[in-house]
């Protein structure tokens, strides 16, 4: 098996460090825009719900909701903006774009029984690869689902492996990787089968070696993407990839160079033995073609992305908002993965909100709500508020994808209002690292075309050679650099050894 040495190399592509943002969640709908559903019963402690009170769902997803009865008390219907939308206990409810109340109400019926009828249980589905490094799934070990509902479970095979079944309890129930499992009680653990079957026999442990992927938009204006620009993958790791249009633009292609590669604005893609970046093409189109200004309504929008980390690392979850008006304030509430060990006290402000404070309340289940306030609007109007340090256990699945989700998202204009805005949830994404335990990554803020980089590349890193696209280089572990025009910087390959 050949050996590496490696010096550290730190790409410092600037489609992140952009003056213009990348998320605008006015043109299309956004399908990770999430939206609150909360339940009361009146008069208060009259009965309970099969679901938490405050949920977030995005548009048309249909729920099954159930109102269950306390003694002494009946069912009487459930209401909407004042209005009865049912009338029998349990129905199945459509998600609305925006924000929704639903009340259930009751009549005191002094005598009446407690409804013999309890909530479901729910139980813990357990998902476990053999050999455990044979591969990963689509949802995380560990999920509680209500005994009786349908799961979708799907296992990827990792690098020189095949899958082969699903198992439980020693008896195969499926011969597909992925398929429709019905919940069960008593903690159900399921195993998925591997056989090793190495692409190269001559040398089955010959590692593959990850690589950056960079994306673009054209023009720069253009759109925005559901990943990160220059997220590193490994050689043959196969990367969804969609890409979304912002307000008077339509999506043509996906290009490399001059050749396109996909007409859908959505695909996987193959990654490739090489850093390599991915073009985004689109039209400019206004809808009112004598009047194509920005649109008269104001929209703002909390948001997440994908964040990449190694085992046992700590990394710095960043939030974003974009907003069209002045906003001086957000509440947030973000949920970290089980397992993942977050340090909400430990949180940094980015350059948009110097001299604001932010304070933290702990709900509970890795469940955090920040609230963000100062006297002065931010600066700018699309870009990172604030990082949350998370370390990464070092049992997490490596290839796999941990969502955070954001729920329940308010912004204080600089006028004392308060709106709820729509919001979309990110990712942890945990790498696989090399066999030497190097690996490159890093974090930034801007502030009026300063960008300072903090480094958090593996301690086992000795040289660093940063590219910042504008024709400078450095050598620092964490350099402030200075960019003289707002835009888009790109970088080149460079070489490792």
């Amino acid at each position: 098996m050949r050996s590496y040495r490696y010096i550290l190399f730190i790409l410092a592509l600037l489609m992140s460090v952009s003056m213009r943002g990348q998320y605008n969640p006015t043109n299309p709908a956004d399908p990770g825009v999430y939206y609150t559903l909360t339940l009361q019963a009146s008069p208060s402690g009259a009965g309970s719900f099969n679901i938490s009170t405050n949920t977030s769902y995005t548009e048309g997803a249909t729920i099954n909701l159930r109102a269950y009865t306390n003694s002494n008390f009946s069912f009487k219907g459930w209401e909407q903006d004042g209005e009865v939308i049912s009338t029998s206990s349990s129905f199945t409810y459509t998600m609305p774009a925006h924000h929704v109340k639903l009340i259930a109400h009751y009549d005191y019926n002094p005598g009446n029984p407690a409804d013999p009828s309890e909530p479901n249980s729910y139980s813990t589905l357990l998902l476990k690869a053999s050999p455990a490094n044979g591969g990963y799934f689509n949802i995380s070990s560990g999920n509680r689902y209500e005994v009786g509902s349908n799961i979708y479970i799907r296992a990827y095979a990792n690098s020189y492996y095949t899958f082969k079944e699903w198992t439980e309890n020693g008896q195969v129930i499926s011969t597909s990787s992925s398929f429709q499992y019905v919940m069960k009680e008593g903690n159900p653990e399921l195993v998925a089968h591997f056989d090793y079957s190495p692409s190269n026999p001559a040398d089955p442990s010959e590692p593959r070696l990850y690589h950056k992927l960079f994306l673009k938009s054209n023009p720069s204006a253009g759109g925005y993407f559901n990943i990160e620009s220059g997220n590193t993958y490994q050689e043959g790791a196969s990367v969804s990839l969609r890409a979304y249009s912002n307000q008077w633009y339509v999506f043509n292609n996906w290009s490399i160079g001059d050749s396109v590669i996909s007409t859908s604005y959505a695909f996987n893609y193959l990654m490739p033995n090489k850093d390599i970046t991915l073009t985004a093409n689109y039209t400019y189109s206004p809808s009112t073609p004598g009047d194509p200004s920005t649109p008269t309504t104001e929209q703002a929008s909390i948001y997440g992305m994908t964040e990449n980390g190694v085992r046992g690392q700590t990394i710095y979850y960043p939030v974003f908002l974009e907003n069209s008006f002045s906003v001086k304030g957000i509440a947030i509430d973000l949920q970290f993965p089980q397992g993942f060990i977050a340090q909400p006290n430990n949180v940094s402000l980015s350059g948009r909100v110097t001299g604001h404070e932010i304070n933290v309340k702990d709900l509970g289940d890795n469940l955090y709500r920040f609230h963000l306030s100062g006297d002065d609007s931010f600066t700018d109007s699309n870009g990172k508020l604030f990082e949350v340090p998370v370390s990464i256990p070092e049992d997490a699945q490596m290839g796999q994808n941990y969502p955070v989700v954001l729920t329940h998202g308010v912004v204080y204009g600089a006028d004392g209002s308060q709106t709820a805005v729509s919001v979309r949830s990110g990712n942890i994404y945990v790498e696989k690292i090399s066999e030497d335990g190097l690996y490159a990554k890093f974090s930034y803020d801007k502030l009026l075309g300063r960008v300072k980089f903090t480094n958090l590349s593996s301690d086992k890193a000795v040289s660093y050679l940063w590219d910042f696209g504008d024709g400078t280089t450095s050598t620092e572990k964490e350099p402030l650099h200075v960019y003289s025009d707002a835009g888009y910087y790109g970088s080149a390959d460079l070489p490792g050894w």
